[in-house]
């Protein structure tokens, strides 16, 4: 009803219903229902003001409804860790969003939790990896160094510094 807005005002917040009643403000305009009745959210900022709205003329027993409405929209658009926050930051249990939502609903927080263990685990696999990496290379420059600080005058073979890499690409660059 959010995007409604200009064209219902909520008239009575129906007790010991999850419904409310709307009164038509204005005929809809026909050139734009496609816009008005499109499912899905336009923007963070969007659903925010949507369940801002909703709590704005409901009674507060009815406001893990409009949680757990925008726990699914993030869901939608793939911002389970949004999805997460919600759920902890007002404190909603599966018992809390199980009457207005269904019986799926302690599923899809299964999902959550679960997904954003795999994601969890994905990163901290990255971090093991590139810390294995680091410790190679950390371990091969100890090497070099200390060849450096003990070399085998036989074995050593002169190399350029980096200046003397640049320009000699620089000299060849001009020269062809």
């Amino acid at each position: 009803m959010y995007r409604l807005r200009d064209y219902f005002q909520p008239v009575e917040d129906i007790t010991d219903a999850w419904g409310v009643a709307f009164q038509l403000k204005q005929a809809l305009p026909i050139d734009r229902l496609d816009s008005l009745l499109t499912p899905g959210v336009e923007s963070l900022e969007e659903l925010d003001q949507m369940v801002e709205y909703c709590k704005s003329f409901t009674h507060e027993k009815k406001w893990p409804q409009f949680y757990g409405a925008k726990v699914m929209a993030l869901m939608s658009i793939d911002r389970s860790d949004l999805a997460e926050l919600t759920l902890m930051g007002h404190h909603l249990t599966p018992t809390d969003l199980q009457m207005p939502l269904g019986i799926d609903f302690p599923r899809t927080l299964l999902y959550i939790t679960q997904h954003r263990q795999r994601q969890q685990s994905a990163e901290l696999d990255q971090l093991k990896s590139a810390l294995q990496a680091a410790q190679f290379e950390i371990e091969r420059l100890n090497q070099t160094l200390a060849a450096d600080q003990n070399p085998d005058p036989s074995s050593r073979q002169p190399q350029d510094s980096t200046i003397d890499k640049v320009l000699k690409k620089i000299k060849r660059k001009l020269t062809s």
